[in-house]
């Protein structure tokens, strides 16, 4: 039986890795808006760029959630996904290699839970995609 599609549509296993992916984006959000530590003084920027992250973060958290219940939602959307999630988590961990020793300890934590994090849920997503072609 196929785990990702059947007749378009996404089976429940890669519908609740979306929903995990949505969940992941929320505390991503929670944790670059400042209201759980200072994000802002840990990466050693502008608080309005840890904001503009947490709200980048936020919308895509819904649109996760949204789209992990919509009928409409296929393999496709799924791969495109997943190649998301590890360009942003490749992208992101050259961005803070350049920036590496300008961020406190709670910085490389913060970078480091939010690329793996990234990194993990694309590479489930590309497994998830495979087990359909097996």
């Amino acid at each position: 039986m196929a785990t990702v599609s059947s007749a378009g549509n996404l089976q429940p296993i890669a519908r609740r890795l979306l929903l995990v992916d949505a969940g992941f984006e929320a505390v991503a959000a929670v944790l670059l808006s400042g209201l759980v530590g200072r994000a802002h003084w840990w990466l050693n920027v502008e608080k309005s760029v840890t904001l503009s992250g947490a709200i980048v973060f936020a919308v895509v958290a819904i649109g996760l959630a949204a789209a992990s219940f919509a009928k409409a939602t296929d393999e496709r959307f799924l791969r495109g996904l997943a190649f998301a999630n590890i360009g942003g988590g490749l992208a992101i961990w050259v961005a803070a290699g350049l920036k590496w020793s300008q961020f406190e300890p709670g910085g490389h934590w913060l970078v480091a839970f939010i690329a793996d994090g990234c990194l993990l849920l694309g590479v489930l997503q590309v497994l998830v995609l495979r087990r359909v072609a097996d």
